[in-house]
């Protein structure tokens, strides 16, 4: 009975928070913040999905950046060569990020040998391919010209807002959904011991092909999202190796491995970029940098589990 209140409470939390999040640009607040919120929800589907992956199963990846730039690029290319609808181009990112993340993981995860840090080496060669491709191909950048014309009747920046609110919230659901499910246990298996989980039964390529590809196609999704926001899509802009870094460091500063962990990193952090983007470039690398060595010492397991620890002694000392 506990574990179901707990279940309902969670789902009544959540659907809140969309409800007020939702609502916020038509109550009123100014353009800065509907950017500043959009920004954060699509540094929540970053973090929640490098979750997944990496998280979840110990398969550490830095093909964010590859996932990301990617859907962004084939949405823009879908949209500016085919003239296909902005809304049509945003599932096409995703079937295609999703097919690079199956490619990719058809490979590595079938030979042994490149378990561990050579999987993470792997996602690094994928992120310099896929950006050099697109370099060589449209290192000029594309404009999206289909997002002028799509929905007229409603305020643009507002569509967006709600299409990375709507995925920033798909991300969690998901999240949370295999944390909870045999899906999950799966993959906690792998993280903890790969070669026991496969000694008990557990197919421990399919379970790391679907984590591998789920994560991927929230990314491309976000990352398509994105362009259609920017409107004009930039190599340099979408092929940031931020997108491969912020994500790990929001999940490691929030508490890798749990669903709620990236969330609150993702949140934070997203909040410092903003006060400190106005400063020098330097010093903005120091403080941020500085902050993260703190929390890698002070709370290795991340702010949800200092949190979620205070919050159970606080409830044993109340039963005493």
């Amino acid at each position: 009975m506990t574990y179901l209140w707990q279940k309902i409470t969670m789902v009544m939390a959540l659907s809140a928070s969309f409800a007020i999040l939702f609502a916020l640009p038509y109550l009123g607040i100014s353009a800065f913040m509907v950017s500043f919120l959009l920004s954060v929800f699509i540094w929540v589907t970053l973090a929640v999905s490098w979750n997944i992956l990496s998280g979840y199963t110990g398969y550490f990846s830095f093909g964010h950046t590859a996932f990301f730039g990617s859907g962004a690029f084939a949405s823009a290319v879908a949209d500016f060569y085919f003239s296909i609808d902005y809304l049509l181009t945003i599932p096409i990112a995703g079937v295609v990020t999703t097919g690079m993340a199956a490619g990719l993981g058809l490979v590595t995860f079938r030979l042994r040998r490149l378990r561990g840090q050579l999987f993470a080496l792997t996602t690094v060669v994928l992120t310099s391919v896929s950006s050099i491709v697109v370099i060589n191909n449209w290192g000029s950048g594309i404009v999206m010209y289909s997002v002028k014309a799509f929905w007229p009747f409603l305020n643009i920046p507002h569509v967006f807002y709600t299409l990375a609110l709507l995925l920033c919230f798909a991300s969690i659901g998901i999240s949370m959904a295999i944390y909870r499910s045999r899906l999950g246990l799966n993959l906690f298996a792998i993280r903890d011991d790969e070669e026991a989980a496969e000694a008990i039964g557990i197919n421990t390529f399919n379970n790391k092909m679907l984590a591998f590809c789920i994560s991927s196609l929230l990314v491309g999704i976000a990352g398509a999202i994105f362009a259609g926001w920017i409107k004009y899509v930039w190599p340099e802009t979408v092929f940031s190796i931020n997108y491969s870094l912020f994500p790990i460091l929001m999940s490691i500063m929030g508490g890798v491995g749990t669903w709620v962990g990236p969330i609150i990193g993702a949140a934070i952090l997203t909040t410092i970029f903003q006060i400190v983007a106005g400063g020098e470039a330097v010093l903005n690398n120091i403080i941020l940098g500085s902050l993260l060595v703190a929390v890698m010492i002070f709370l290795p397991h991340g702010v949800y589990n200092l949190v979620l620890s205070g919050y159970r002694r606080i409830r044993r000392s109340a039963r005493l």
